[in-house]
């Protein structure tokens, strides 16, 4: 628990053996955890632990990410042939494939405002380079930044860049990413 920015012994505090990669939304953790004999997404909310979605047929690879009002939990699955991006209510409910047949790197990110989602792929997007010279300058084949409208619609490549890009992180006011 913190007060003041400093570590403090008082409050409850969580000791697992089995769950990785924490995202703290308001009121809940989620975390990855495999204690049912495979990997599932856990919430912990009150003190009480709950598992909300669990797949054994998919393996999920990327941290889950939660929106900003805390409603929903964003999330990359891989069957080993697809990937896809998923999301869906904080308890589990109204799971939705946002976008697949993507190749999905790191964690998608939620823009501030709620309504974007960047994600990191390496999947040949809209530019349509037929120079190899003009290809390798564009980063074709690279991973590179993405944006999905969360209301819906189709993802479109944002960054072009030569060496790739990754792990997005957006500006406060939604506007930019870095």
């Amino acid at each position: 628990r913190l007060e003041g920015g400093k570590g403090t012994p008082n409050g409850p505090a969580l000791i697992t053996t089995n769950a990785v990669s924490p995202r703290l939304g308001p009121g809940f953790l989620v975390f990855l955890s495999s204690r049912t004999g495979g990997q599932g997404i856990w919430t912990l909310t009150a003190g009480t632990s709950r598992e909300i979605w669990h797949d054994a047929r998919i393996r999920i690879t990327g941290a889950p990410t939660i929106s900003p009002d805390g409603s929903r939990i964003a999330f990359t699955v891989s069957d080993g042939a697809h990937a896809r991006l998923l999301a869906m209510d904080k308890d589990g409910a109204h799971l939705q494939v946002l976008t697949e047949s993507l190749a999905l790197q790191g964690n998608p990110a939620w823009s501030p405002d709620g309504r974007w989602l960047a994600f990191v792929s390496s999947r040949e997007g809209q530019l349509d380079a037929k120079d190899p010279q003009d290809a390798k300058k564009r980063g074709l084949g690279k991973g590179q930044i993405w944006l999905l409208p969360t209301a819906g619609g189709e993802a479109h490549q944002l960054t072009f860049m030569q060496h790739g890009a990754s792990a997005p992180v957006w500006s406060p006011d939604s506007q930019r990413l870095v």
